[in-house]
């Protein structure tokens, strides 16, 4: 066990999984033959959830890499004195000593979503950036999380690599529709909050899932025990809608879009949304969705019990 530094905090690659396909955990910090799955900002910062900030650095063993589209702002400077005192403490951690103290200079960036923000690279990085690339021009960069966190809560991410060609992006996903019973994806959180309150009254249930979400769940129908789930974007999108799904549990028939209502059937769905729906099957309940979206229904003999919409989950 390393032992523990100024209140140092280590949070140990067993803890916590992530889709392969977005984001790989590396060897460590002295191994450059590694993958770099294309993501965003926004998605780790939904996906990889910090462990607490009770603790002057809370170091993250499992080096989650991923490399993502930004825009340079023009600027580059010598690594800020707060980020070097940061430094100096991982430094003390065994896998870390000695690697990284070559992250002298830092990079004002924006990313996707248009936080801006320095992130440390070695100084003949940060060079060949401001040589190559114009302020205001997008580069990918290859990107390494260490843990949390630097000055008001800011991840601590490291630029590895980068690639100056033509960005690869993410496709953005497309959804039948950004709102329920008058709710709306991207929404301000508090305020819909409270039209879901005034309107049903207030949540039998408000929670925190997984990701540290805050989920409220607001009764709709008594009878049919339907409900609409009520999302936020966790804790550094506290403040938007980041999903909504409307369930019933005894045969609800409510309509949620145009014609299309609980309780309908796959080929109903189809018809009213004029496109095909794929199927998965494995998963508890049978899942509709359309290709290239990440909003979708559940089902259970055969009709629609449940509908979820959500935000890109990348932009």
């Amino acid at each position: 066990m390393i032992k523990t530094i100024h209140r140092l905090v280590l949070t140990l690659p067993i803890l916590y999984a992530l889709p392969a396909t977005v984001m790989s955990e590396s060897p460590g910090p002295g191994h450059h033959d590694v993958h770099y799955p294309l993501s965003t900002f926004k998605y780790f910062r939904q996906n990889v959830v910090v462990a607490g900030k009770d603790a002057d650095i809370n170091f993250d063993a499992r080096f989650i890499r991923f490399r993502a589209v930004v825009t340079y702002l023009g600027e580059y400077r010598p690594l800020s004195k707060s980020k070097k005192e940061k430094f100096d403490l991982l430094d003390n951690i065994n896998v870390l000593h000695g690697k990284i103290h070559f992250f002298n200079y830092e990079v004002l960036i924006r990313d996707e979503g248009g936080r801006e923000f320095w992130i440390p690279a070695n100084r003949l990085l940060a060079e060949r950036i401001d040589e190559a690339i114009d302020e205001g021009e997008d580069f990918t960069a290859m990107l390494t999380y260490l843990g949390c966190c630097y000055e008001e809560d800011e991840r601590i991410l490291n630029m590895n690599r980068v690639d100056l060609g033509k960005p690869e992006r993410i496709p953005r996903h497309t959804c039948f529709t950004d709102e329920l019973l008058g709710v709306k994806v991207g929404a301000d959180f508090t305020e819909s909050f409270e039209q879901l309150e005034e309107r049903y009254g207030p949540p039998f249930s408000r929670s925190l899932n997984e990701k540290k979400q805050d989920v409220a769940v607001f009764p709709v129908d008594e009878e049919t025990k339907t409900a609409i789930y009520l999302r936020n974007g966790g804790p550094e999108y506290a403040d938007t809608v980041s999903s909504i799904q409307l369930s019933t549990y005894n045969q609800g028939e409510m309509k949620f879009y145009k014609d299309l209502h609980l309780g309908a059937t796959k080929q109903e769905a189809e018809a009213i949304l004029g496109t095909p729906l794929s199927v998965r099957t494995d998963t508890k309940f049978p899942i509709l969705y359309q290709k290239g979206s990440y909003c979708s229904f559940e089902m259970k003999d055969g009709k629609i019990f449940s509908v979820f919409v959500s935000e890109d989950p990348h932009y």
